[in-house]
């Protein structure tokens, strides 16, 4: 088990969860501070999107150097 590619997997997933957490919110909520949802929730889900990229190239170039 490599412990690097299971930590870009896991950024991946809380990206695609935190994203769907936003659209069933805002299907189902009637909050009046909506947009501080929508703006956290996004910062939040590209920060772990761009993070796994990251790691991932990260990982690739290392593998790369290695071999």
């Amino acid at each position: 088990m490599d412990i690097g590619k299971e930590m870009v997997r896991w950024l991946l997933d809380v990206s695609k969860y935190v994203m769907t957490a936003i659209v069933i919110t805002s299907f189902l909520s009637d909050l009046s501070e909506v947009w501080m949802i929508y703006v956290f929730g996004s910062v939040v889900s590209a920060s772990c999107f761009v993070g796994g990229l990251l790691l991932a190239r990260y990982l690739k170039n290392k593998g790369k150097k290695n071999t």
